[in-house]
């Protein structure tokens, strides 16, 4: 019915819909399902744990590009590119991440090849990944020292 409604709409319309978590259940279920246990899950299985589902929908054309893999946390700077909103520093800087890592999470990411990766290896994208996590402590507690023109300026206007 949302979708009815805004197929009718002149505004430009984009609506995300996505799960935020697979249901909870018991891991003996998990390891009949994987067909290992969690134990012997390869890193991929691992995190296909917390796969969800999204829909990107618009009452415009959007890319044809076929979004493979997203971590919710890159999700956001993806609609805003739809929706054709000037990027900020910040997220011309997600983008480059997002590039490299489209899947980043608590418990592993994936590069843009599909190779799984735990945050306990040591791989090519650690120095990235660690940039990230600094500029998404700064956002969100940096506080008085914060960099408000990094966070918030558009791109091409933002003066180191």
């Amino acid at each position: 019915l949302l979708v009815d409604y805004f197929e009718k709409q002149d505004e430009p319309t984009i609506i995300v819909m996505f799960g935020d978590h697979q249901p909870s259940v018991e891991q003996e279920f998990l390891d009949k399902a994987y067909g290992v246990t969690q134990d012997e899950m390869t890193m991929e299985q691992y995190m296909g744990k917390f796969k969800v589902p999204f829909v990107i929908w618009a009452n415009y054309d959007l890319p044809e590009d076929e979004i493979e893999r997203i971590s919710l946390n890159f999700l956001g700077q993806t609609t805003l590119q739809y929706a054709g909103i000037e990027q900020t520093a910040y997220g011309e800087f997600l983008n480059t991440v997002s590039e490299q890592v489209p899947v980043l999470t608590f418990a592993g990411y994936f590069d843009k090849a599909g190779n799984a990766y735990s945050h306990l290896e040591e791989t090519q994208f650690d120095e990235i990944i660690h940039q990230y996590n600094l500029l998404q402590y700064e956002n969100l507690f940096g506080g008085k020292t914060r960099n408000n023109g990094f966070f918030n300026e558009k791109a091409g206007e933002y003066k180191q």
